[in-house]
């Protein structure tokens, strides 16, 4: 059995030696998308934590696809899936690492020209959030890349009697002004299915391996 490839982070892929032990545990759950969600064993991942660190509560692989996520994911996936797109929303998509939060600020900032001051100041990730994002915020490492107090204090402000539990990047969408931009690194299937006819704009990147 040749080896595979696995890409379990936002800046990382390894290349995993053919599994001689259990790899995935049962399946039960079911998103809304339709993909069904296999727990990655404790074998599997104790092996990977041999090559990266990886996350508190695990991962889990979905069905059709072979994706690998964080297993909080299957926390917001529902809501990432029914979320309401409209012509006012612009969606940044590509691949990790791919020079989405450079397009995202171009994005943002043509959208919103000349009135820049009004928000210009708050980081990207307020004024364009990462809709995925807060499955990441269970990695190992998030405390020392990461500040994930500043992310529930604006927050607060920004969501009044909104629950951070619910997701934090999610919500933040929500409450923005139109016209919104959000950034994803999701495949389209995990989407909400009237992105691609709904939505004024969608930017999608591709980076060739050599110049990344």
């Amino acid at each position: 059995m040749a080896g595979h490839m696995c890409c379990v982070g936002v800046s990382s892929c390894v290349a995993a030696p053919p599994p001689t032990f259990s790899v995935t545990t049962k399946m039960n759950t079911k998103l809304a998308s339709g993909h069904e969600v296999e727990d990655m064993s404790e074998e599997w991942l104790a092996r990977m934590e041999q090559e990266q660190t990886l996350y508190n509560k695990g991962m889990v692989r979905l069905r059709p696809g072979g994706w690998l996520y964080p297993t909080l994911f299957t926390k917001y996936a529902d809501a990432i899936y029914n979320y309401k797109v409209s012509l006012k929303v612009t969606y940044v998509m590509g691949m990790p690492r791919s020079g989405t939060t450079w397009m995202l600020e171009l994005v943002w900032t043509m959208l919103h020209n000349p009135d820049l001051n009004q928000r210009g100041n708050l980081p990207i990730f307020i004024r364009a959030p990462h809709i995925d994002f807060d499955m990441m915020l269970d990695s190992k490492t998030i405390r020392s890349t990461e500040n994930p107090q500043q992310f529930t204090e604006m927050f607060r402000q920004m969501c009044p009697g909104k629950k951070v539990e619910d997701g934090v990047f999610l919500q933040i969408s929500e409450a923005l002004p139109a016209p919104r931009v959000m950034k994803t690194h999701l495949p389209s299937t995990l989407l909400p299915p009237s992105l691609l006819q709904t939505t004024k704009l969608l930017s999608g990147l591709l980076v060739l391996p050599l110049n990344s």
